[in-house]
């Protein structure tokens, strides 16, 4: 009975935990409920497979006025993407690093797919098939497979939490990811 009841006691603080837990790092989703994913992924990607972490640091650059349909005049915020990924492949470890050409708005969910895209086929895909002392190099596809334990903070999220020298809140995600390239 004791055993029992160790157990029921158990069960009910594990689950707890998780109801307050962040939904979607609780879920292992790479998207939290209802939001639009800020990366595709190609689940049945077939290739080479590398793994790690992938973080996304969004350094605020400056704000635009624009006008709605409405009449109404909004403020914009747009934040430069800098990149920052470890791959590994058997015990062979990779790391990269990169900043995106343009400048985004945080709700911008296909501007930064289209920027982490192009960090991984141009900044990563290169710098682990391509020797520079050999060119040319025709790079092989890659793809992102999957994507899980997605953390994200945004000004919301954890008041009080996270702000850059001038007080601006940090804006950041980092998620685990598996790419396939194509070789």
């Amino acid at each position: 009975m004791k055993i029992f009841k160790g157990l029921i006691f158990s069960l009910l603080m594990m689950a707890m935990v998780l109801s307050y837990a962040h939904e979607a790092v609780a879920r292992g989703s790479a998207v939290a409920p209802g939001a639009e994913p800020i990366i595709k992924v190609f689940p049945t990607a077939h290739g080479t497979k590398y793994s790690g972490p992938l973080t996304i640091y969004y350094i605020f650059d400056h704000i635009e006025q624009k006008t709605l349909i409405n009449g109404d005049v909004v403020d914009i915020d747009y934040y430069s993407m800098h990149f920052f990924m470890r791959l590994r492949k058997g015990v062979n470890l990779y790391s990269f690093s990169g900043v995106a050409e343009e400048t985004y708005e945080y709700t911008d969910t296909l501007g930064q797919m289209t920027a982490t895209e192009d960090f991984i086929q141009d900044t990563v895909i290169p710098s682990i098939y391509c020797n520079p002392l050999n060119p040319p190099c025709t790079d092989p596809i890659a793809l992102l497979k999957s994507i899980d334990m997605l953390v994200e903070n945004n000004e919301g999220e954890y008041p009080g939490c996270c702000r850059d020298y001038t007080g601006i809140p940090m804006k950041f995600l980092i998620t685990d990811v598996v790419i396939a390239v194509q070789d």
